[in-house]
Parts: C-alpha cells; sequence; structure tokens
C-alpha cells in the first residue's frame, strides 16, 4: 500500500475539522457515551467489584 492510499484510508480517523466536538464523533462511530459516564461516577472499587 502506497503512502497516498494510507493517508486516504486514515484521514477519516484524524481528521478533525469536521466541526463536530469528540463526543459527536464518538457517538457517530457508535460508541455509547452513556455507558462511560455511568462508569465513571462509580469509585474505583466499585468499578472493580463490578468488573
Amino acid at each position: 500500500m502506497k503512502a497516498e492510499e494510507i493517508e486516504e484510508v486514515l484521514t477519516p480517523f484524524w481528521k478533525t475539522d469536521d466541526g463536530r466536538t469528540a463526543s459527536q464523533r464518538a457517538e457517530a462511530y457508535g460508541i455509547d457515551l452513556s455507558l462511560i459516564a455511568e462508569n465513571l461516577r462509580l469509585t474505583p472499587e466499585e468499578r472493580v467489584e463490578q468488573h
């Protein structure tokens, strides 16, 4: 694969001038941010216990 082809494939993943926030891009990619928020509300001990 040539450098130009690699850049073309990777551009959608690192290009950040699309006007969206990181959260918006994560949601558009399919990441459920509510699960992350829930886990961050837990103490480290609660997270270990849940795991």
